[in-house]
């Protein structure tokens, strides 16, 4: 899941950076990155956006 994201100041709104971030699920036992996303984590950010 990426997200498109700027860094600007906030009394200007001059744009210092901009990029993409990428969202990733870690399984923190095994410490690597999973390749799919577990399903109760899919639908509480479907629900988000």
């Amino acid at each position: 899941m990426n997200f498109d994201c700027r860094v600007e100041s906030s009394n200007t709104q001059k744009c210092y950076v901009t990029g993409t971030v990428t969202l990733m699920v870690v399984d923190q036992d095994k410490g690597k990155i999973m390749c799919h996303i577990p399903l109760i984590v899919r639908d509480a950010l479907i629900n988000l956006i």
